[in-house]
């Protein structure tokens, strides 16, 4: 038997936000369009005819405007994977698509857009989480305080670094 699961789709929602690898995108800012798909079951909502057996899209698209406006972060991508997070912790979230769009991406030849879509499921997610989880204790079992003569050994090379952040 196939499970029977619905799409709710937002799209449109428009954020200002700080993420960019360049200095004038973190400063200044700019618009970024998110659009969500979401795999809900519906027919309890349906039924019952209460908000309360449903996703409440309203407060959803709150937290993603919250999540995607603050901590700015280098990479679509990486935005992208916090709006999928956010909304898998929802209860009856069983998938969500998730598409970032960037109209003003910092590219000198003409272009419409920049997109970026991720999908991602309540399984793979937890499973995600769990490994990191996972992978948090074993570092935090294995780091210890290193002496003295163990920091002066181990001193990074000072200097300028001339890395550039990847676009």
């Amino acid at each position: 038997m196939t499970d029977m699961i619905d799409r709710l789709a937002v799209r449109g929602i428009e954020v200002f936000g700080h993420h960019g690898v360049f200095e004038h995108e973190r400063r200044d800012g700019q618009t970024f369009v998110i659009d969500l798909e979401l795999g809900v079951d519906t027919r309890a909502a349906a039924a019952s005819d209460d908000l309360a057996d449903t996703v409440d899209y309203g407060s959803l698209v709150a937290d993603v405007a919250t999540a995607v406006g603050n901590d700015p972060v280098d990479l679509i991508e990486t935005v992208a994977q916090r709006v999928a997070d956010l909304c898998l912790g929802r209860d009856g979230v069983h998938w969500v698509e998730v598409t970032v769009h960037k109209p003003q991406a910092p590219i000198e030849n003409p272009f419409a857009d920049v997109v970026l879509t991720i999908r991602r499921d309540r399984a793979s997610h937890q499973a995600s989480h769990q490994a990191s989880r996972q992978a948090s204790r074993q570092t935090s079992q294995q780091t210890s305080t290193p002496t003295t003569s163990e920091q002066t050994d181990h001193q990074p090379a000072s200097g300028p670094t001339t890395e550039r952040r990847r676009a």
